[in-house]
Parts: C-alpha cells; structure tokens; sequence
C-alpha cells in the first residue's frame, strides 16, 4: 500500500473517531488502534493532530463540495437549488457530535481560525449566491440583503443540526431545521415566488422537503407541467 493511500485511510478513521467522539478525547494512541498500525505511522503523515484534525474538517467538507458545485451549477428552480444545497450540506453536519465545532475553538484554535471559517465563509457565499439567483428571478424580494440572509439560514441551520436541545423534547432536528428555512424562504419570497413555494408544499410536508434530492425535484417539475396540461386541456373543453 503507498503512502498516499495510507495517509487517505488514516483521515477516513481519524474523522470517523473525532465526528463520534470528539477531537479531544480521541488520542493519537486511539487511531492507531483501531486501524492496526503504529502510532509512527500517523506522524510519518501527519507533523501533529493539529493537522490530522484539519485534515479531518477538510474531509467532511469535501464530501460535499462537488455535490453543491453541481447544485448550484444545475437548472432547477431557486427553491429546489436551496433545498438540495441544505440536503446536502445537513448530510455532512448530523454526522458530527453536538458539541465538534465548539470543541474544535476551544482546544485547537489555529485549526478553527484558518480551516473552519474558511469552509463556514464558503458555505455562506455559497448560500449568498443562490438567493441572489433567487432575487434575478424574482422570487425573492429585492430588498432582502442576500448576503445578510445567508448568514442568518446557514448559522441557524447548523445551530440546529449541531444541537441535542430538540431532540430532548421530541424533535427531529432534520424537520426543525426544514420548518427554520421553509418560513423563512416564504417571508423573503414574492408573490411569484410564494406560488413556487404552495406548490412545493403541497406536494411534500415541510420535513420531506428538507430531504428532497435532485431526482424529486425533477419529479416536481414534471408533475407540476403534467398539472399545468390537464388544467389547460380542461379550460380549452369548458
């Protein structure tokens, strides 16, 4: 096996261990452990678990990051745009504990202060570019500042899916979370974009729709023509 594949299989464990445990406890002792080789190993690739662990947060954001390109680049509407941004995105966020990212700015500091903000800064400029889409359509009201309302969708949103509070009192964190972005889509949406939203919702309820993939997003298109066509062909024999 080369090094590189070593050094890949290292991240995956080690990543695998901080997301379920927690970057502090987890020692360096515990990963080789648990893959079976010698602690030298993991410092002939990594210097220190500084940057083991920013290799870690670099993993999980690349799980995603080609997905979210493609979302982004794609052809759906804004509103299938965001939802599949937030599918995504909750994906990679629900598979870390509660506590990750507080834990990550209080015991490695320099690793939050260049690699977590950097992909946090991506993720909203990400989310910043879809809602101006939006407003370019005119789905979304051209007063709202796009950049501002990423910022609060994204912060909210990982708040949401980083924390125990909800399921404590019997909530889906996922639902929560897809009840936090479907209002506030509909208090920044027009009158066009509202009717893009009714139709969303009438078809899936809020949790469905925070967990649409791409594929139901095309079957929403389809059926809303399919829809259109029938309504018409009844309006033409009327």
């Amino acid at each position: 096996m080369d090094s590189e594949n070593v050094k890949e299989r290292i991240v995956k464990y080690a990543a695998e261990l901080f997301a379920g445990h927690g970057c502090k406890s987890v020692t360096m002792d515990d990963i080789a452990s648990s893959m079976g080789i010698s602690k030298r190993t993991i410092y002939e690739n990594f210097r220190d678990k500084n940057s083991l662990v920013a290799a870690c947060i670099h993993y999980f954001y690349e799980q995603s990051r080609r997905e979210v390109e493609q979302i982004i680049g794609s052809d759906d509407n804004v509103f299938g745009t965001l939802i599949s941004f937030a599918q995504t995105t909750s994906q990679v966020m629900l598979q870390l504990r509660c506590n990750f990212f507080r834990e990550i700015q209080k015991y490695f500091p320099d690793v939050f202060a260049t690699t977590v903000q950097q992909y946090r800064e991506q993720h909203v400029c990400n989310a910043k570019n879809i809602l101006r889409n939006g407003q370019k359509e005119g789905l979304f009201k051209e007063s709202i500042d796009a950049n501002s309302a990423a910022v609060l969708i994204t912060t909210l949103t990982n708040a949401i899916l980083t924390s125990n509070m909800f399921e404590e009192q019997g909530y889906d964190k996922r639902q929560m979370a897809g009840n936090l972005v479907y209002s506030y889509l509909c208090g920044i949406s027009t009158s066009k974009g509202l009717e893009v939203m009714e139709r969303l919702h009438e078809i899936f309820n809020l949790s469905d729709m925070f967990l649409l993939n791409r594929a139901s997003l095309h079957g929403i298109a389809e059926r809303r023509s399919s829809s259109n066509q029938q309504q018409n062909t009844t309006q033409q024999k009327s």
